[in-house]
């Protein structure tokens, strides 16, 4: 994480409902969970994005209706030791989530980057395809190359296994 953070552009996504955006992160900034959690993904990929948007975010019936805002680490200064990754997370987009373990990000460091205004099947179909497209590709690969450091400093990485049809995600040691 640590190299990430220092990469020219290095930025985080969060995904939101509208609603939320304008009558609440506009006015307070974004706020964690109880936890002091606020949950990202390091790409702004359609496909990727899609695919989170589906798996967490909306009710099975609920149109899209979703924000896509911008974290910047020049703007943020986040610290590799406030990342860990999502470990709710279990759809193939695993790699890419992360969870910034801090509990407010003002509104003046938040950029609005995008809406989600496709039709539910639509998303379904953009999610369907990434699940099928994304192992092996290169920004697949490269989520898999972060290294993460535990509080006792010990450094992992994620990596992919392909168990009975089903992509399921490891932590291993980095070296």
């Amino acid at each position: 994480m640590k190299n990430y953070l220092s990469t020219e552009g290095a930025a985080f996504y969060h995904i939101t409902r509208r609603e939320i955006w304008e009558n609440g992160i506009q006015q307070n900034g974004l706020i964690g969970d109880d936890e002091g959690r606020i949950f990202v993904s390091r790409s702004n990929d359609e496909n990727v994005l899609s695919n989170i948007a589906l798996n967490q975010i909306l009710d099975p019936d609920e149109e899209p209706d979703l924000v896509v805002l911008k974290l910047t680490q020049a703007t943020n200064q986040f610290k590799f030791e406030e990342f860990t990754f999502d470990h709710q997370a279990t759809e193939i987009t695993f790699p890419f989530h992360n969870i910034i373990k801090r509990a407010h990000i003002p509104l003046e460091h938040i950029e609005f980057e995008s809406y989600i205004r496709v039709p539910l099947l639509e998303l379904g179909r953009i999610s369907n395809q990434t699940d099928a497209g994304l192992p092996g590709s290169a920004i697949f690969e490269e989520a898999l190359d972060i290294i993460y450091e535990a509080p006792n400093r010990q450094q992992y990485k994620l990596q992919a296994v392909l168990e009975k049809g089903k992509w399921v995600f490891k932590k291993r040691l980095a070296w």
